[in-house]
């Protein structure tokens, strides 16, 4: 399923966090799942047909781990923008000339940092 939908996207959190097992997706008429604004009929068509080999059992307590998961991935992406915010906004205010050096961005200049503490005790 993920090459149709992509295995890390909001589309599949939504779709899956929603039908949670294979199930669920076939018994759903395709009215609920056209609301998806992003689901078109031929993707529709498409899910449905690897639907029942995809998702795994049917069962209550792996529907409640799947959702679970969903929801981690989701909390920590949240962590992991606000941090890429940080240090973008650190990285600015410190303007070091580490980031001059091919190959290190803002993410691997502030661990270097770090560190090094002060980039200016080098010479070169």
């Amino acid at each position: 399923m993920d090459k149709i939908v992509g295995k890390h996207s909001e589309y599949t959190y939504q779709l899956l966090t929603r039908y949670p097992n294979p199930q669920k997706m076939l018994e759903t008429g395709f009215d609920n799942r056209i609301e998806m604004k992003w689901l078109t009929a031929p993707k529709t068509q498409d899910i449905l047909s690897v639907a029942r080999g995809s998702i795994g059992t049917t069962s209550p307590a792996r529907e409640f781990e799947l959702i679970e998961i969903i929801e981690n991935i989701k909390h920590y992406n949240i962590l992991i923008e606000k941090t890429e915010k940080q240090v973008n906004d650190l990285m600015a205010e410190i303007n070091s000339v580490i980031t001059t050096v091919t190959g290190i961005r803002n993410r691997l200049g502030v661990v270097i940092l770090a560190e090094i503490r002060n980039i200016h005790a080098f010479d070169k």
